[in-house]
């Protein structure tokens, strides 16, 4: 046997190691999964998990977060996976067609497709009825903005909506190709007239950039982050009528419970907790996540008159502000204010809000 023959089956030999070990992982997250021994850890998804406990970048814990979900409902899927008939990309892609009725006969379809073949076979099996809305950002050469022609705006881009490819090839320039309805186009259009007093020859960056302004500008008020916040006013003292006491006024709230939070107390815990959930997990590290924050009353619950002070306050995100209460009240006294919510989704942007 000649060395390259040797070296073949050497690697032959790696590689269906490599593929059981696949395969093996998949499973073991599957039980993993079904405990929800995620939540144990301090995570608020399997994702976020796989992303930041297991170190995968968010392409590859995708991935191997919509295997785990695929295979716990049909776990023939991972046979295909440990012979090489499938590979993790595909089986993503699998997981938009396959049901309990068809995956018998759709399965076998996928075997040794490519990410684009198994994409095309999707849209055969299942025909979108409407133009889907899709971004990717790329890099681009430093050349003169053009104005795009409204056709170009309808291309679909076949990209994941929630994680970019990024090609930076600067350090400040990146195009956006992003599908968008005729109503878009014709409010773009309708910006760019009304501002065109003061751009009388804007790109349409310029005019999308104005709007984003104008958006972060009002969250930034409503969360009291404001560059010359509005003083506390002062109170002063003024003489009850004889025939009136004065009634007893609460520091925290105007109506004299915990309810209010001051805009200027707000302001600065959003400061100091750099707009993102402070949860800890089990790393010693904090959740991170700025989806969905909201003020949560720490160390001492608001219904126990814990005061709506900063140093009583910090930032979560809704899934562990959730997962505090139930710490404090317990899971049946919290289940009767949830709403039942649909299978474990994957959360993308576990670490924006």
């Amino acid at each position: 046997m000649t060395n390259a023959r040797l070296k073949t089956e050497a690697l032959r030999t790696l590689v269906r190691a490599e593929r059981n070990a696949s395969a093996e992982v998949i499973l073991a997250l599957v039980e993993f999964h079904r405990e929800r021994l995620w939540a144990a850890v301090g995570y608020n998804c399997l994702f976020s998990f796989l992303h930041r406990e297991l170190g995968y970048s968010k392409g590859a814990a995708s991935y191997r977060n919509a295997a785990v979900e695929l295979v716990a409902k049909y776990p023939q899927v991972v046979d295909a996976l440990r012979d090489g008939r499938l590979c993790l990309s595909v089986i993503t892609e699998l997981a938009h067609v396959a049901t309990a009725a068809n995956i018998g006969d759709v399965l076998p379809r996928f075997f040794g497709l490519s990410k684009l073949e198994a994409k095309m076979l999707v849209a055969e099996l299942a025909p979108k009825t409407h133009v889907p809305r899709r971004e990717v950002i790329t890099s681009v050469a430093s050349v003169g903005m053009e104005e795009v022609h409204p056709v170009n705006l309808v291309q679909p881009i076949a990209q994941n909506l929630f994680q970019p490819e990024v090609e930076p090839m600067t350090s400040r320039e990146l195009r956006m190709h992003i599908t968008v309805s005729v109503d878009f186009y014709k409010k773009l259009e309708a910006a760019k007239n009304a501002l065109s007093h003061k751009y009388p020859h804007a790109s349409s960056e310029t005019i999308l950039s104005e709007g984003l302004d104008l958006v972060l500008k009002d969250h930034a008020k409503r969360k009291g982050l404001v560059e010359k916040p509005r003083k506390q006013a002062r109170t002063t003292k003024k003489k009850s009528p004889p025939s009136v006491t004065p009634m007893a006024t609460n520091s925290t709230s105007p109506s004299g419970s915990n309810d209010h939070i001051p805009a200027a107390v707000r302001r600065t815990v959003w400061i100091r907790d750099g707009g993102k959930c402070q949860y800890p997990i089990e790393s010693g590290d904090i959740c991170g996540s700025e989806r969905r924050t909201q003020l949560d009353h720490f160390p001492v619950p608001r219904a126990r008159g814990g005061p709506s002070t900063a140093e009583n306050l910090r930032l979560v995100c809704r899934g562990h502000n959730l997962e505090a209460a139930k710490q404090i009240y317990g899971a049946a006294w919290m289940s009767q204010f949830l709403v039942k919510q649909p299978p474990e989704a994957t959360d993308r942007d576990a670490t924006t809000p």
